[in-house]
């Protein structure tokens, strides 16, 4: 019986192995917020707000140029509602690799509230919830009455359709 040459067996993986990569590029900010299911009772109550290059100080005034350094692609807004009446913000940054994203969460969340398990790393506290998974870093913000509870369920819902990848940096666990 002829067997193919083993080589072609690495041939196809080369072939293969971009098409993995390919879907996951394919998730961004965009793709997140319009299939993004919200907790019962929660709600868009606002448009969709996409920022580009210099947009993004549009979004962060003072701050667009951290994110710039770090290797920021894009970002979306988008305001959420309860029945009640209580408000969450939620923002989500692409950036460049796993390792711009895990920079700027760093950044952001030093002695920023306590760890939640929330993608690869993630923190808390009353009315604010920061984390970050891949090469997206999300925020999320009460408005309004403090929702821990409703923060961690949008959080898991914007985290769960985001491909794993990444990790934390060996530099940062060599300090």
């Amino acid at each position: 019986m002829n067997r193919p040459p083993s080589y072609l067996f690495f041939l196809v993986l080369l072939c293969i192995a971009p098409l993995g990569a390919q879907q996951s590029r394919d998730t961004n900010p965009v793709t997140m917020f319009r299939s993004l299911a919200p907790p019962p009772g929660w709600h868009p109550s606002d448009s969709l707000h996409i920022f580009r290059g210099e947009e993004l100080y549009r979004l962060i005034d003072g701050g667009a140029d951290v994110y710039s350094e770090y290797g920021f692609t894009l970002a979306g807004s988008r305001r959420y509602s309860s029945p009640e009446g209580n408000e969450i913000d939620i923002e989500i940054y692409e950036m460049r690799d796993p390792d711009a994203a895990y920079g700027i969460y760093s950044f952001l969340a030093a002695e920023s509230g306590t760890p939640v398990p929330l993608g690869q790393e993630g923190v808390g506290s009353d009315g604010f919830l920061l984390f970050q998974k891949a090469r997206f870093v999300v925020s999320l913000t009460a408005l309004t009455e403090r929702e821990q509870a409703a923060l961690i369920a949008l959080g898991r819902a914007v985290a769960s359709p985001i491909a794993p990848g990444g990790q934390r940096p060996d530099l940062v666990d060599a300090l």
